[in-house]
């Protein structure tokens, strides 16, 4: 039953291992050291593939045991020796997993570094993009006020200037007026002036001939 359960090797690989070495196991406890070959030969063949230095060292232990029970002394020795290469082999592979993994994680942290560098990047970038805008921001509403305050002074200006015009106009109108007016004075002050010289002479005259005519007829 157990010979007709050996699994795909190309899709369960280490199944057909295990099951290859299970029965080998079987057949030693049998003493049928000839089929138990043929099982370890299947599983060592697919382990060397695989570098399953572990399974090849315990089927080079198998062997010796079979090689030592029947008295092939030169073979365990050999057999031996195998389980110490493969031994060695597998410290080596163990080496090169630990170092490939070192590399590996070497690796995710320089990605983790650089992608931490790329977050804090885009904060950063993203914070002096909020600076930039609030910026903007203040600029614009600064230059809103500037505007609007530049504009009111301007039409105080004018409206200062128009005034300005206003009164030196009036001031103008007023100083004529005062002119015209003290020329008329002036002129009536002469005028009356002249009437009154012009009246006291013949009045003058009148009293004089009235004094005279007085005196001669008292």
């Amino acid at each position: 039953m157990l010979k007709n359960f050996i699994p795909n090797s190309l899709h369960q690989p280490k199944i057909f291992i295990d099951t290859n070495m299970f029965l080998a196991e079987i057949e030693v406890e049998k003493k049928n050291y000839k089929q138990a070959h043929l099982y370890l030969s299947k599983a060592d063949s697919l382990s060397l593939l695989l570098k399953n230095y572990q399974t090849l060292f315990s089927s080079e232990k198998i062997k010796t045991t079979i090689y030592e029970k029947t008295n092939q002394y030169e073979k365990a020795k050999a057999s031996l020796r195998k389980q110490i290469e493969y031994i060695s082999n597998s410290k080596k592979l163990q080496q090169e997993k630990l170092i490939k993994n070192n590399k590996l994680e070497q690796q995710l942290l320089d990605q983790e570094k650089t992608l931490e560098f790329t977050y804090q990047l885009n904060k950063t970038q993203q914070e002096t993009l909020q600076k930039t805008r609030l910026f903007t921001y203040v600029i614009l509403i600064f230059l809103g006020l500037t505007s609007i305050i530049l504009y009111l002074l301007l039409r105080s200006n004018t409206v200062r200037k128009k005034l300005n015009d206003d009164l030196i106009i009036k001031n103008k109108v007023l100083t004529e007026s005062k002119e015209q007016t003290e020329y008329a004075s002036k002129i009536k002050e002469n005028y009356l002036s002249t009437i009154s010289h012009e009246l006291r002479t013949p009045l003058y005259a009148v009293t004089g001939i009235t004094d005279i005519l007085i005196d001669d007829n008292p």
